[in-house]
């Protein structure tokens, strides 16, 4: 039986997910997603009603996981290999870059969306794991990915309270702990985005939050906004995505 993951832009099924008998990802936009909408899901993937075959689409999901050692340990903890691209999508492929988000057929994406509240104290403690358990990856309810190399958490941020976003929740913030091996990285990122806001600049809301024993730099997601039903993802994609370019030649230009 072939498994499929069904792939949203914020609660609309935009289509289907799923790998060939060759393991090749394979892509198909839903008919009620091209009856009712002009979007794209992205650049190299323009709106059709033929599939796209033989991994065509792979380098737009590909993007949205995280990379290199990061990844790694993810893979260890859910008991998947680093290589698949797909397994990990279907495992943590619930709160992404943008407004994609990917299910496995059947499972609802707003079907439990709750906010648990952290003290400082227990976000000391979940950043301080995050080398052991990236992106939360494992524990129940938390569907999490970003690409990149960096330790980083997506988490909700509201009047001075965290809280972590759990059962297709959106976040709106993103955390990053200090790079264990570069200095100052907290206070440079803060630097850069004050720098750019006072040379007029449009920059995301950020700040420098202190814990017990270090700090984080905190910026507000630009592809998130407010509406009248509450926090909405707002779709994006990357050059990368764009241009059909897997992550793993992303560093090559």
């Amino acid at each position: 039986m072939i498994t499929k993951l069904v792939v949203f832009i914020d609660s609309a099924v935009v289509g289907h997910l799923w790998l060939d008998e060759k393991k090749f990802f394979c892509f198909q936009y839903h008919e009620n997603w091209l009856q009712t909408s002009a979007i794209p899901l992205s650049l190299s993937l323009s709106l059709r009603s033929e599939p796209y075959v033989a991994d065509e689409s792979h380098a737009f999901f590909a993007n949205l996981l995280p990379e290199q050692k990061i990844r790694q340990v993810i893979a260890r903890n859910l008991g998947v290999s680093p290589h698949n691209d797909f397994g990990l999508l279907e495992k943590i492929g619930g709160d992404c870059a943008g407004a994609v988000s990917l299910y496995p057929d059947g499972v609802q994406s707003t079907a439990e969306m709750t906010y648990t509240a952290v003290s400082t104290q227990e976000l000391a403690h979940i950043i301080k794991e995050l080398p052991q358990k990236p992106f939360l990856a494992g524990e129940s309810g938390f569907r999490l990915s970003l690409a990149g190399v960096q330790n980083k958490l997506p988490v909700f941020y509201s009047e001075g309270q965290f809280a972590l976003p759990q059962g297709g929740a959106p976040s709106n913030t993103i955390i990053k702990p200090p790079i264990e091996t570069l200095d100052g990285t907290v206070e440079n990122e803060a630097f850069c985005m004050a720098l750019a806001s006072a040379i007029g600049l449009p920059v995301p809301n950020s700040f420098i939050h202190d814990l017990d024993d270090s700090r984080i730099f905190a910026i507000e997601r630009y592809d998130r906004a407010e509406s009248e039903d509450g926090l909405k993802r707002v779709h994006q994609e990357d050059f990368c995505q764009a241009m059909g370019t897997l992550p793993e030649y992303k560093y090559e230009h």
